[in-house]
C-alpha cells in the first residue's frame, strides 16, 4: 500500500468506479504530477499483454476498492470546530449573537486557529472530502490567524479555498428590523460600534493573496468572503464584482438564509437580495450563494440566467429551522447546486456522509412526477463536480477524467453498505458512512490511509486539540453576559415579528419550518 507519493507517478490498480454501471469494467488510474493522466480498463490491458504500462514510483492494489471523485464540502466554518453541540437549535440571528457575539472583542490564540482548521480538515479526510470551502471568519483581517487556517491546511494535505472576511455595514445596520427592539442602552452600545473599513480589507485581501501564493502549494487558493449582502452597501458589493473579475477568484457569501433576512431585504431596498446583487454585477458564475433558502420564483430564474451557483447547506438550515433550499426548482431551472456541511456549531457534523443522505432524503417529501427529488447519482454531482465549480475549478477538478486532479475517494467495495452492489451512487447515498472510506488521494498523494491521515502526527494533534477545545470551553460557552441575553431577548422579539410579517414577501419557499 502506498503510503505517499510526493512528486511523480501513482497508479490505482484494478479499481471499480463508483459511479459507473456495477458490471462496468474495472480500470487502472495512473496518475502523474498530481493530475489524471490515463484510465485503463484492466480487461482491455490483460488482452494485450504487449501493450507498454505506465512506469509509476507507488502503486495501490484497489482490487477492493471502489473510486469517487473526491467529495467537495462547499461550505465550512474551521472557526466553529470547538463548538459542536454548543447551542441548541436556536434561529439564525439570536444563535449568530451566541457564536459571534458582536459586543465582545475576542483575541484568540494564534495557534488555535491551526487547531481548529486542522480538526476540520482530519475530519474531513476520514468522511472523504479532498476539498472544501473555508468561510473563515476573520473580521480583524489577521495576517497571523489566516497563516495558521492555511498551514493547518497545507500541513494535512486538503485541497482548501479559504474565504476573505468583508462587509462595511456595522452589525446593527444589518438588522434593521430589530433597531426599534433594543433596549436604549444597548441601542446605543451597537451604535457606537465602528463601521468596518472597505478599503483596509481590500489591502488585506491582496496582501493575503501574495501571501498564500509565498507558499507555493497550489491546492491552497483565497475567496472573496463579503458576510451577506445585509452587511453590504451596493456600492461595496459593485467594487466586489470589480475585484473577483481582476483577480479571477470565486465569491463565496450568505444568501437569503432566513426569513429575517429576505425581510431585511425588503427594509433596505425594497427588493429581494438577489436583484441588488445582479445591479452590482455580482451575480455571475464566480458567486457561490450559501444557503440560498427564501428564493422567489424571479430570483431562481435570475440566479439561473446569470450562471450564479449554489450551495445547500441541509443539516444547519434543519438545526437553526431556517428552511428548505428549493433545490428542486433551481435544478429545474438548470442552476448549479453544491453541497456543504456549514459550521460544526450549527449542524453538528461535518462528517460529510451526513450532508450526502440528509440531501438525498429530505427532498422526497414533497416530490411528485412533475417535480421529483434529484437521484441519488445527481446527489454525488453536487457533492463533487458541483462543489469543484464553487471553488473556481470547474473543468479541473470534481470528476475522474483525463486532466483532471487527482483527488480520489477510495472506498471498501466490501463494506456492508456495497454488498451487494446493486447501484453506486444509491449506497452511497443511502447507505454508506464514512467508515465505508479507505483512501482518500489529493493531488496525487495519499493523505489518508489505513484509518489515519498520512502527513501529520494525528494522535498528538488531537491530544492539543482536546486541550484547546477545553479551554475554549471554559472561556467562552461558560461566561454570563448580561447584554448578549439582552442582545438575544430583542432578536427572539424580532423573530415574532417577522413571522407576523411574512405576508408582505411575495413568494415563500413551499417547505418552510418556521
Amino acid at each position: 500500500m502506498a503510503e505517499m507519493a510526493s512528486a511523480g507517478e501513482l497508479t490505482v490498480r484494478g479499481v471499480r468506479l463508483g459511479l459507473a454501471h456495477h458490471d462496468a469494467p474495472r480500470v487502472d488510474i495512473h496518475i502523474r504530477n498530481g493530475v489524471i493522466a490515463q484510465l485503463r480498463p484492466v480487461m482491455q490491458a490483460d488482452a494485450h499483454p504487449g501493450a507498454s504500462k505506465p512506469s509509476s514510483l507507488a502503486e495501490i492494489d484497489a482490487t477492493e476498492l471502489m473510486a469517487f471523485p473526491g467529495f467537495v464540502n462547499a461550505h465550512a466554518h474551521s472557526n466553529e470546530s470547538f463548538e459542536q453541540g454548543a447551542y441548541e437549535g436556536l434561529a439564525l440571528e439570536e444563535w449568530l449573537a451566541l457564536a459571534y457575539p458582536p459586543l465582545v472583542s475576542e483575541v484568540l490564540p494564534e495557534r488555535w486557529h491551526y487547531l481548529r482548521a486542522a480538526m476540520l480538515a482530519m475530519q474531513s479526510l476520514r468522511s472523504g472530502v479532498t476539498a472544501l470551502h473555508d468561510d473563515f471568519l476573520n473580521p480583524a483581517c489577521s495576517e497571523a490567524a489566516l497563516g495558521q487556517v492555511l498551514a493547518a491546511y497545507s500541513d494535512v494535505g486538503l485541497r482548501a479555498c479559504v474565504a476573505v472576511t468583508m462587509a462595511d455595514r456595522s452589525y446593527r445596520e444589518g438588522l434593521p428590523l430589530a433597531e426599534t427592539l433594543w433596549p436604549a442602552a444597548l441601542r446605543a452600545r451597537l451604535a457606537s460600534q465602528a463601521r468596518p473599513c472597505f478599503a483596509s480589507q481590500t489591502d488585506f485581501f491582496k496582501n493575503a493573496l501574495a501571501l498564500t501564493a509565498s507558499r507555493g502549494n497550489p491546492r491552497l487558493q483565497l475567496s472573496l468572503g463579503p458576510r451577506g449582502p445585509q452587511r453590504c452597501t451596493p456600492e461595496m458589493l459593485g467594487q466586489l464584482a470589480q475585484l473577483a473579475s481582476q483577480h479571477a477568484v470565486p465569491v463565496h457569501m450568505h444568501v437569503l438564509e432566513s426569513r429575517a433576512q429576505a425581510l431585511t431585504a425588503q427594509a433596505q431596498h425594497g427588493r429581494s437580495f438577489i436583484t441588488v446583487l445582479d445591479e452590482a454585477g455580482l451575480l455571475t458564475e464566480s458567486l457561490a450563494l450559501n444557503h440560498a433558502v427564501w428564493l422567489t420564483a424571479a430570483d431562481i430564474e435570475r440566479i439561473a440566467r446569470r450562471g450564479a451557483r449554489v450551495v445547500h447547506n441541509p443539516l444547519s438550515n434543519f438545526k437553526l429551522a431556517s428552511g428548505l433550499c428549493p433545490l428542486k426548482p433551481l435544478l429545474a431551472a438548470g442552476v448549479d447546486v453544491a453541497l456543504g456541511t456549514d459550521g460544526a456549531a450549527t449542524g453538528d457534523s461535518v462528517d460529510y456522509f451526513d450532508s450526502l443522505r440528509m440531501a438525498a432524503l429530505v427532498h422526497r417529501l414533497d416530490a411528485t412526477e412533475e417535480a421529483p427529488a434529484p437521484n441519488a447519482r445527481k446527489i454525488v454531482d453536487m457533492a463533487t463536480r458541483a462543489g469543484a465549480a464553487t471553488m473556481g475549478n470547474a473543468g479541473r477538478h470534481g470528476e475522474i477524467a483525463v486532466g483532471q486532479s487527482a483527488d480520489l475517494t477510495l472506498l471498501h467495495a466490501h463494506d456492508p453498505a456495497f454488498l451487494p452492489l446493486n447501484d453506486g451512487p444509491r449506497q452511497l447515498c443511502y447507505a454508506a458512512t464514512s467508515r465505508s472510506v479507505h483512501t482518500v488521494i489529493v493531488g496525487g498523494q495519499v493523505v489518508f490511509a489505513h484509518g489515519r491521515c498520512t502527513r501529520v502526527d494525528e494522535a498528538g494533534l488531537w491530544a492539543e486539540i482536546a486541550a484547546a477545545a477545553e479551554e475554549f470551553r471554559r472561556m467562552r460557552l461558560s461566561r454570563d453576559d448580561p447584554e448578549a441575553d439582552a442582545l438575544r431577548a430583542a432578536l427572539s422579539r424580532m423573530q415574532s415579528h417577522g413571522r407576523a410579517r411574512s405576508h408582505e414577501l411575495a413568494t415563500l419557499n413551499r417547505i418552510c419550518l418556521t
